[in-house]
């Protein structure tokens, strides 16, 4: 998103979609409850997404800041919306899955039979699903960000260190609103309420405790631990990843070799549209003649000054008519 681009039809979008896939979600953790708890649920989920997206955005832009990444307000809200969104996107698609889960649980006839133990058991377990789930689609969501980051700011040690610290951010600002806005599932021995009376008590980490050694035994504290650990290892590999883009012009056309990729694009001087440098990226469209489509290839560079020098090569040669020259993959 560059400066000038129209803001309200994005926000309209992600309005809608985070209401449809965290409201949908949100019924499907509710629904082993009952209806009542299905719709205070989804209700919560939304309100919990939206919430977190007002409280951590002026957050974001001071550490944008701090971290000197020249991001403009729009832009870092623009961003933090979209990771959200997609977060939602990822829960709205997962909600069939969550009701298959809800439907094939115990009931609660068990509780009503005397046998409370094995339900709250069961709603551990579910809980325990849905912190997975949204582990998951909150991975996604970082990873839009990263994307997105990198086209926004013109280095990548840069977007990485504002990326960490938006996602230490929205991590602890979220696991502690859900936990005041809870339940979400419901204990079977509590009435189903739209807030506890003491939301304000204990944390989502020491809930998160409980329920790990419930459902895993004495050790689940420490595997929950070990795989808290072995996600940020991975999304601190993705992160990691720096692949770039090789290309060369040939007297009639520019042959492009896009990051990682082992097999080179020959696209003719006559077929190419546009060039394009974004952050540390340029993009280049051009007319694919089979299916007549316009057709855009990213070429990540490393950096910003790499990618000027690239998108420079580019333009010089097609207004030279393509002056034969090859360009290694920079860095």
């Amino acid at each position: 998103m560059r400066r000038g681009t129209p803001l309200t039809p994005i926000v309209v979008s992600c309005t809608v979609c985070i209401v449809v896939g965290a409201g949908a979600y949100g019924a499907s953790m509710g629904y082993w409850r009952g209806p009542l708890q299905a719709v205070f649920a989804a209700t919560k989920l939304v309100a919990l997404l939206l919430v977190l997206f007002g409280l951590t955005t002026l957050t974001n832009l001071v550490f944008a800041g701090l971290l000197r990444a020249r991001l403009t307000a729009a832009q870092v809200a623009t961003a933090t919306l979209l990771g959200l969104t997609i977060t939602a996107a990822v829960l709205g698609a997962l909600a069939p899955l969550s009701i298959f889960f809800a439907l094939h649980a115990p009931s609660l006839a068990t509780a009503d039979a005397g046998q409370t133990q094995a339900s709250l058991a069961v709603a551990q377990r579910l809980l325990g699903l849905h912190v997975v789930v949204f582990a998951f689609a909150g991975t996604l969501g970082v990873v839009r960000m990263w994307r997105l980051l990198r086209v926004l700011v013109d280095r990548d040690d840069v977007a990485r260190r504002v990326l960490w610290a938006w996602l230490l951010i929205e991590g602890l600002v979220g696991a502690e609103l859900s936990w005041v806005l809870r339940p979400f599932v419901g204990k079977p021995s509590l009435p189903i309420t739209l807030l506890r009376p003491d939301a304000w008590d204990s944390s989502f980490f020491d809930e998160l405790d409980r329920i790990a050694t419930a459902v895993l035994g004495p050790a689940g504290t420490l595997t929950v631990l070990a795989c808290g650990v072995l996600a940020l290892v991975l999304v601190a590999a993705m992160l990691a990843q720096q692949a770039t883009a090789a290309f060369s012009v040939e007297p009639g056309a520019l042959v492009l070799i896009p990051g990682g990729a082992q097999r080179s694009i020959r696209v003719p001087w006559a077929d190419l549209r546009s060039v394009r440098r974004l952050g540390p990226s340029v993009e280049v469209t051009c007319l694919h003649r089979q299916t007549l489509e316009l057709e855009t290839i990213h070429l990540p560079c490393g950096d910003a000054a790499r990618a000027r020098d690239a998108y420079e090569r580019i333009e010089l040669a097609r207004t030279r008519g393509g002056a034969p020259f090859r360009a290694p993959a920079p860095g």
